[in-house]
């Protein structure tokens, strides 16, 4: 009797445990990060919150992005974006933007020209490409909604 129920014990274990355990499949699952390529278009928005009077200031302006491989191109519509470049690293929560014309006495990146730079937390569904950072000291707040373009 105590064997029976110490084999039904062992097997809800590895059941258990078996299913913890990636296939391959995992790897090829909806749920895994889809690289963003190609060429997009739609705003860049930058929310300043100014924390002593209350008030919120906002920027909009049209961007351009291209993705080819690993690397990427902010196409310049406005003087008060840079035409960034360099490539980025990404996973399922967040993609990291390393802009290679970032000049070294750049001081502070929350002036104009805004540079595609540093990390954010982004969504890709195959067309839409959003993504936003915030710079949680100053109250400032980047976000791209992009639109893929055919």
């Amino acid at each position: 009797m105590i064997i029976k129920r110490l084999v039904y014990v062992l097997l809800g274990m590895i059941g258990i445990l078996s299913s913890c355990l990636k296939s391959q499949d995992d790897q090829n699952s909806p749920s895994a990060a889809v690289q963003p390529q190609g060429s997009f278009s739609g705003q860049f928005i930058k929310e300043h919150k100014n924390s002593l009077t209350n008030t919120r200031d906002t920027l909009k302006l049209n961007v351009q992005l291209t993705l080819s491989g690993n690397s990427y191109q902010m196409i310049n519509t406005d003087d008060r974006h840079a035409a960034s470049k360099g490539v980025y690293e990404y996973n399922k929560q967040v993609i990291i933007w390393f802009d290679s014309t970032i000049s070294t006495s750049v001081v502070n990146l929350n002036t104009p020209p805004y540079h595609l730079h540093g990390q954010f937390s982004y969504q890709y569904d195959g067309t839409n490409f959003n993504f936003s950072a915030s710079d949680y000291t100053d109250t400032i707040k980047y976000t791209y909604i992009l639109k893929r373009q055919p």
